[in-house]
């Protein structure tokens, strides 16, 4: 199985002024012809690429977000707003009703990013002080978020965390405990993306492990392997984050030398 994340990169290819991530119907137009040209085994929903859309397109929302100065409040927002809920679970059905056979994964920042990049969104702030309270107080709303993708279909929940943050460390998991527990109910496989070496040493919890320690370039079009956790070394699958500047033409030429196995 090839995951290949291709959101940054046939973001910029297929649609100039960004992903419709607002437009169900044209954001399907826009995954079937990713698929036809790069054929990922996963279709990835990646939610705050939508939030970050909605509030750019929704005047009402940021808003609210600025209503009350706590760092946490533009979080809590988004994830309780029936727009951005709405906008999420519909396409998640949309794209399980058109490919059946794909696995269907969502992607979601870990509770202090989601707290960060929110709040940036809001404010314009690039940085903001977020503490372990903040994170314990929106780690239920992100879970409770989720739950909206309960019977939708999914897979897939993939966390997405961050380097050079002062919590990228082995307590930041156990503030993701709700978000976990949620995703365990449902059955979904529940990986970590992230740039940390100490949580990627650490994610206990999780069934793979992402690592995102190597700095991507337009060069770096190796499929790596991620082993599923619990399972044999040969259990697992492949995955690809094609850079947003990689030549299409050397995309294209690798993932045909990777399936028909030149380049395993």
């Amino acid at each position: 199985m090839l995951w290949v994340d291709y959101v940054d990169y046939a973001g910029k290819l297929l649609s100039p002024d960004g992903v419709p991530w607002q437009d169900a119907a044209a954001t399907l137009g826009w995954f079937r012809q990713a698929q036809g040209l790069l054929g990922s085994d996963v279709l990835a929903i990646p939610i705050w690429r939508i939030a970050e859309r909605l509030v750019t397109t929704t005047p009402a929302l940021p808003e609210r977000m600025r209503a009350k100065p706590r760092v946490t409040h533009a979080l809590r927002v988004v994830l309780s707003d029936d727009g951005v809920r709405a906008t999420t679970t519909g396409l998640a059905r949309a794209l399980r009703a058109v490919s059946p056979r794909s696995l269907l994964a969502l992607t979601v920042p870990m509770p202090r990013l989601a707290i960060a990049l929110a709040h940036r969104a809001a404010t314009g702030a690039p940085d903001a002080a977020i503490g372990e309270e903040d994170i314990d107080t929106v780690a239920p709303h992100l879970a409770d978020f989720l739950r909206g993708f309960g019977d939708v279909g999914l897979d897939v929940l993939l966390m997405e965390g961050s380097a050079g943050d002062p919590a990228a460390r082995a307590r930041e998991l156990e503030w993701c405990a709700p978000v976990l527990n949620t995703a365990r109910h449902y059955g979904w496989d529940i990986g970590l993306s992230t740039r940390s070496a100490e949580l990627e040493s650490s994610a206990r919890g999780f069934d793979f492990v992402i690592s995102r320690l190597a700095s991507s370039s337009p060069d770096d079009l190796e499929p790596r392997r991620v082993r599923m956790a619990g399972l044999s070394a040969n259990a697992g699958f492949s995955y690809l984050a094609v850079p947003h500047d990689a030549s299409p033409e050397r995309v294209l030429e690798r993932l045909g030398q990777y399936r028909s196995g030149a380049g395993h």
